[in-house]
């Protein structure tokens, strides 16, 4: 194996390599991961056009790689995610003998992976005000044109709301997934596991309408379309992208008078875990329809909503302090 070929040129080869497996968006994500990584290399003067040996040398970048994004205050799901996706390319390098690392060097590198997701989150991620979810909703449900635009945007934002399904899901769903009458679909989630994700009468009549409006319902075809040119030379030109979801409620954010940076097409699971947990108590069930793999991830909307009760608590009794002082 030539140990001084360019470390950006392997890394490129690493890529085509995982796109031949991996789902457009996880290699995304690793590609992202790793081009922080590569940053960090490059803030110990190892640059892309060095040797891969240079990286490799001791696992010293990967054991540093860690502890540099909690120091930089990255977020633990992103820490994790990078950190996922560097130690992917390191099992790489080792399969294709750029790396041969000790039983020591990879007991460090472990360790400090370790130490790493020890690091407690100081806060609560952010969600959308009180109100504002219900505000994109009014807004393209009051809009005047008729069109399969509007119809199509209403039953977008219809689904967001009452499935929480993420927005890469709900772009990939066919026809043939959703089934109208028992107000179910099924989408391809994280690691590619098929589940169930539910909605109401309103979101059915709304994806009717809109089908309807479109004068189409294939089956094979995808539930939700572009309705644009722009995209001839993509594979799958007429199906939504994750991209213009998330147009569309940027649109909506801000004919509603909203800061669109203040909301997103994630806003609305957020939105349905809370009101799902408020609705039944029940942090298990709530997990489950998020699928969440971890309880500990489903626990951060019970802290707001928990929140939330003991605000309605204290305003509800200081109600009466204030009756008896009268």
């Amino acid at each position: 194996m030539d140990l001084d070929k360019p470390i950006q040129e392997v890394v490129d080869k690493y890529v085509t390599e995982v796109e031949l497996d991996l789902a457009a968006s996880t290699v995304r994500t690793y590609t992202q991961g790793i081009s922080k990584f590569i940053k960090f290399a490059r803030s110990h003067d190892i640059l892309p056009s060095h040797p891969i040996q240079n990286l490799c040398a001791g696992l010293r970048m990967f054991e540093k790689f860690p502890h540099w994004l909690s120091t930089n205050k990255f977020p633990k799901a992103t820490r994790k995610v990078y950190i996922s996706a560097v130690t992917s390319f390191l099992d790489w390098l080792v399969i294709r003998g750029y790396a041969t690392p000790t039983a020591q060097e990879l007991a460090r590198y472990k360790n400090a992976i370790r130490l790493s997701n020890r690091k407690r989150e100081s806060r609560l991620p952010k969600f959308a005000p009180e109100g504002m979810i219900e505000k994109i909703l009014h807004v393209v449900d009051t809009r005047d044109a008729k069109s399969p635009i509007r119809e199509r945007d209403i039953a977008i934002v219809q689904l967001l709301f009452t499935s929480g399904c993420r927005v890469a899901e709900l772009a990939a769903l066919n026809v043939e997934n959703i089934d109208l009458e028992n107000l179910q679909a099924v989408v391809i989630g994280k690691g590619d596991k098929e589940a169930f994700i539910y909605f109401n009468d309103k979101t059915r009549h709304a994806i009717e309408a809109y089908w309807r409006a479109r004068n189409s319902d294939e089956p094979q075809g995808p539930a939700f379309s572009r309705h644009d040119n722009a995209a001839a030379d993509l594979r799958d030109k007429n199906r939504i992208t994750t991209a213009g979801i998330r147009y569309i409620i940027n649109r909506a954010a801000k004919d509603g008078g909203i800061d669109p940076m203040k909301i997103s097409p994630h806003s609305f699971r957020h939105a349905f875990a809370i009101r799902i947990l408020k609705a039944t108590g029940r942090i298990e069930i709530t997990q489950e329809l998020m699928r969440h793999s971890s309880v500990d991830t489903t626990r951060i909307y019970a802290t707001v909503a928990n929140q939330e009760l003991r605000q309605a608590h204290r305003l509800a009794f200081l109600d009466e302090e204030n009756k008896e002082e009268k």
